[in-house]
Parts: structure tokens; sequence; C-alpha cells
């Protein structure tokens, strides 16, 4: 993962905004990690990637529930990650 913990609580706060440039900035900073952890879960490739996809639109859409006192950025959006997983 590349950025620090601020930059991605700033890049999230302004993808709850509806910023299209934080986003994918969030994604090229974070999607290595994200990748890792879902193809740990399902041992495919074809089927992380779209894991992966799924959880990007879920964090696109649950930007602004993203609270840093309860969790760090990658751990909240690595959470979600597995989540699309298992589903």
């Amino acid at each position: 993962m590349s950025g620090t913990q601020e930059e991605l609580v700033g890049f999230l706060a302004a993808v709850a905004k509806g910023d299209r440039r934080a986003f994918a900035t969030l994604f090229d900073r974070t999607s290595a990690k994200l990748n890792a952890s879902v193809r740990r879960i399902l041992r495919s490739d074809a089927l992380a990637e779209d894991a992966v996809q799924d959880a990007y639109m879920r964090i696109w859409r649950r930007a602004a529930d993203f609270d840093p006192a309860i969790a760090s950025p990658i751990a909240w959006m690595t959470t979600i990650a597995r989540h699309a997983a298992i589903d």
C-alpha cells in the first residue's frame, strides 16, 4: 500500500463527496492490498478480480460511512473486500 493513513482518510472523504479523481487515486494506492487479501480467500485470480471490483463499488457507495475513529482506511476497505469475496 502506498500513501499514509491521513492521505487515505482524505481520499475517502473526497470519494464520499463524489470525487472520481480521488477514487481513482484511492484505487491506485490500495488495489494491490485488496487484491492480495481477496486472492487468499478465493484462490482464483478471476474470482478475486470480480470480488475486488464489487468491493470498490461498495467503497464508492459507502465512503461516507467511513469513520477514522473506528478503523484505519485500509482495515475498513479490506473488511469490505473480504465481505465481497465471501458473498
